[in-house]
């Protein structure tokens, strides 16, 4: 009888295991069935205008939104204009990771043009709990593509680059650009840093070289009295690469995170975030505890892309 009795026991615990509920996010003690909820993304295309020789000209721009259940970015891609090349996160926020200008990939001492004239690829992909917008190009230096991808529930933005050389590749780096906070009106400001392994305020016009080999993470912010005022929030970044050979921050017009990679690499995993909130700090902390698990782990997207740069450049 007592045999029979933890059998049952056993059984009706394996039927709750299996049942929707352990399957599902529980927030607060809550349990809330979400096996229904996926990543959402979306692309839009658009334009904006600016003035050339005295003309006014129409720049398209394609923006892609991902809704990942508990938190939402945008990302912008500009067809033209001042940044042709220009890729950025627009939503959260415009400034942070700069919208026009975000991510510049540098090879051989030359930045990748990752715009329209290298025969360029859009696609994205919706599958469940992740959603992903590809962007690939190919010109006479490289195959280079940039896999944006969300994870439901993960307020964290990851971006895989792939790159795939056409000639021998001696020098590697990529440049993350933005204004942590806000836009800086006047006298530029002290930048405060925060990595895994220290805490520190980095004057302005001012360039520091961190700890290349145990640094995995960095976020750029401002002072609680400049948040108190204009400014809001922060960006940043963790990256799972091979051994850096490199690793700046800068404190100029805009903020920079300089990665100097070897020259071998082929795969750049980095988790990205904004925060738009008087208290960032805490919430990165928060953030970055999912990501460095996910990075990890996480591998791209090897979906066929779809051409379809002439919706682009047609606006």
């Amino acid at each position: 009888m007592q045999f029979k009795r933890l059998c049952r026991y056993h059984t009706v615990a394996i039927l709750l295991l299996m049942s929707p509920a352990f399957l599902a996010l529980e927030i607060g003690g809550i349990i809330i069935d979400d096996s229904d909820q996926q990543v959402k993304v979306k692309s839009i295309k658009g334009s904006w205008h600016t003035s050339k020789d005295g003309h006014k000209l129409a720049v398209p721009m394609l923006t892609v939104k991902f809704a990942l259940g508990n938190f939402d970015y945008s990302l912008r891609h500009d067809g033209g204009g001042p940044y042709p090349n220009g890729i950025g996160i627009s939503f959260p926020s415009s400034y942070n990771w700069y919208q026009s200008d975000a991510f510049s990939l540098v090879i051989n001492g030359e930045r990748y043009v990752s715009g329209a004239a290298s025969n360029e690829k859009i696609q994205v992909v919706e599958n469940g709990k992740r959603g992903d917008a590809i962007f690939q190009w190919s010109n006479d230096l490289a195959v280079v593509r940039y896999d944006f991808c969300g994870y439901y529930w993960d307020k964290n933005l990851y971006l895989l680059i792939s790159l795939d050389p056409k000639v021998e590749v001696k020098s590697l780096s990529l440049k993350l650009n933005g204004f942590p906070g806000g836009f800086l009106r006047g006298a530029q400001q002290p930048l405060k840093v925060l990595t895994n392994l220290e805490e520190f305020e980095l004057a302005a016009g001012k360039v520091r070289e961190l700890n290349s080999e145990h640094c995995d993470r960095v976020f750029l912010y401002r002072s609680e009295e400049q948040l108190s005022s204009e400014l809001v929030g922060g960006c940043g970044v963790l990256f799972n690469t091979p051994a850096l050979q490199k690793l700046q921050v800068t404190n100029q017009f805009y903020s920079q995170i300089i990665l100097d990679l070897p020259p071998e690499t082929r795969l750049i995993k980095l988790a990205l975030c904004e925060m738009t909130t008087n208290h960032p700090v805490p919430q990165f902390k928060k953030q970055a505890l999912m990501a460095s698990e996910r990075l990890a782990n996480i591998v791209p997207n090897n979906s066929q892309l779809n051409a379809n740069v002439k919706t682009l450049k047609e606006q």
